[in-house]
């Protein structure tokens, strides 16, 4: 099986061959594996690269054979004088083909079986590039979908994309058509593509439409995740300066959906002040509006404002439930009548607060999921939706995602400037602590929530439990994570406490063991009992 195509410049410099659409249907059935370039319009596509030097002796415009079997792939010019004529029927099949599987995913891997199955001769052999075929037969392409030539894509995509966006989002039409509207104004921005006055005018006309939470989580959903890689922070930055210059053009409702966006992103990228600013700026726009209110709320909780944060959210109570998580009602949490963070001390509310980040920040949550994959020992994803739920929310997976998966560094980094000065200290005394697998040596007595634990060498280690931690029996088993720098003399604070039942600890924990290795068990073992009782 051979495919053509008319090598570039750029191809020959590079050593490699865009796969689209010449190549691209032709390797469905090889090994290859095919690493991914980014165009300069932004656009994702795939490129075989070949060993250095492959292609040194082609020129830009040379019709390229390229012969794939497997992981094998040869490369030699040809002659177009040589190559096999399209046969006379092929223009009719090919179009009827296409008309009936317009826009159809995977169109052009689909379209060459079509041929091949009714004319096998015809990519045994050199011929035309599927480009040149495409074009001459007034087949249209947009990525691997077909189309006849008055066929509008761009209409096509639009409705495709909002179509998913209502049902990923539970969204309205209006709102999820305005969502893919800033959306696609906010990727030219962070492509480098960019009409300022025109630009920034649409974006706020586009963001006067949206109102809701889910709306607004569907609009920085491309810009949460992945900080630092791939370039995202950088399109973050861009994405952030973008709605910053499109807040003066907006109107009330334009103006404070850009500043939630900016303060989101600000959160995201690790600068609190800014956070702060735009969190001000925001609730002097909100007007009642709750997506607005639980940011500020949120913003006020951290920089330990429980009182302005519970009047926000009393304003807030009542209206639509804004956040995909339901956000107001888990702030609530924080400074309902039933929740004191001051009665944790600076040590406990800074873990309260580090907690409820690593569940609501973007990274954070990617984080947690690979360190509870980490801690079960394989993949997650088959597991039931509750069940996964409840394993990221567990509160070993936390304590553990917290020190070792390194979520409290990203907390300090994000929120620390936010913090009260006494909290702002406990970052200094957590250090660089882990979790180690002890035995509890002494609990109680004098100081209720004193204890003593021995270390796998013998240490005996004295250590005061923070309020929400559970004082042990003695005997047990369990996994710890103190703080590294003592509060007073060698009495360290001990953050976390996770006691090991006897059956895990009799058949699971070694002197080798390996604290992770232990969750995991833990774990898994939790999840079969309520298996077993469902």
């Amino acid at each position: 099986m051979c495919a053509t195509h008319v090598v570039t410049a750029d191809e020959i410099s590079g050593d490699y061959l865009r796969t689209m659409p010449d190549l691209e249907p032709f390797l469905v059935d090889s090994t290859w594996e095919l690493p991914q370039t980014r165009t300069a319009s932004g656009d994702r596509e795939l490129s075989v690269y070949l060993a250095k030097g492959t292609l040194r002796n082609f020129s830009p415009g040379t019709l390229l054979v390229v012969q794939i079997d497997g992981r094998t792939l040869r490369v030699r010019g040809v002659d177009r004088r040589d190559v096999v004529r399209p046969p006379a029927q092929l223009r009719s099949s090919m179009r009827r083909f296409v008309r009936d599987n317009t826009a159809e995913p995977g169109g052009l891997g689909a379209l060459v079986h079509h041929v091949r199955q009714s004319e096998p001769a015809l990519f045994s052999e050199p011929t035309l590039p599927l480009t040149e075929l495409l074009s001459r037969y007034s087949i249209a392409r947009c990525g691997d979908l077909l189309a006849l030539d008055d066929f509008d894509f761009d209409a096509y995509l639009r409705d495709e994309r909002v179509r998913e966006l209502v049902c990923s989002f539970d969204i309205g039409v209006d709102e999820a058509t305005a969502v893919d509207a800033m959306r696609n104004v906010l990727e030219f921005q962070s492509s480098g593509s960019w009409d300022s006055e025109a630009e920034i005018a649409a974006l706020a006309e586009h963001a006067a439409s949206i109102d809701s939470a889910q709306a607004l989580a569907a609009v920085v959903a491309p810009w949460l995740y992945g900080v630092d890689s791939d370039g995202s922070s950088l399109q973050q930055t861009e994405v952030l300066a973008a709605c910053v210059a499109a807040v003066s053009a907006a109107d009330t409702n334009g103006a404070r959906v850009l500043l939630w966006i900016c303060a989101t992103l600000s959160s995201v990228l690790g600068h609190p002040l800014q956070l702060r600013t735009y969190a001000d700026r925001l609730l002097a726009e909100s007007q009642g509006w709750a997506p607005g209110l639980e940011l500020a709320a949120g913003v006020a909780i951290d920089a330990g404002d429980c009182n302005v944060a519970r009047t926000l959210l009393r304003e807030s109570k009542g209206r639509k439930q804004f956040w995909f998580s339901n956000r107001g009602s888990e702030l609530t949490k924080y400074v309902g009548p039933d929740s004191d963070i001051s009665a944790l001390g600076s040590t406990g509310s800074v873990l309260f607060k580090a907690r409820r980040f690593a569940l609501e920040d973007g990274p954070s949550r990617l984080s947690m999921l690979e360190t509870a994959e980490r801690l079960w020992g394989g993949p997650i994803d088959g597991l039931p939706p509750d069940v996964l739920l409840a394993l990221r929310s567990d509160p070993k997976v936390v304590s553990f995602g917290l020190c070792e998966g390194g979520l409290l560094r990203r907390f300090a980094q994000c929120r620390c400037a936010l913090l009260p000065e006494a909290e702002q200290q406990v970052f200094d005394r957590v250090g660089v602590s882990t979790h180690k697998l002890c035995r509890v040596f002494a609990a109680g007595g004098a100081e209720p929530r004193s204890v003593v634990v021995e270390d796998k060498d013998g240490v005996l280690i004295e250590g005061v439990l923070l309020p929400d931690v559970p004082v042990p029996q003695v005997g047990v088993l369990c996994v710890v994570w103190m703080a590294e720098i003592p509060v007073t003399d060698s009495v360290r604070e001990v953050l976390a406490l996770h006691a090991l039942p006897e059956g895990v600890s009799a058949t699971v924990v070694t002197e080798d063991s390996e604290v992770a290795e232990v969750i995991g068990a833990l774990l898994r073992t939790e999840y079969a009992l309520q298996h077993a009782t469902r």
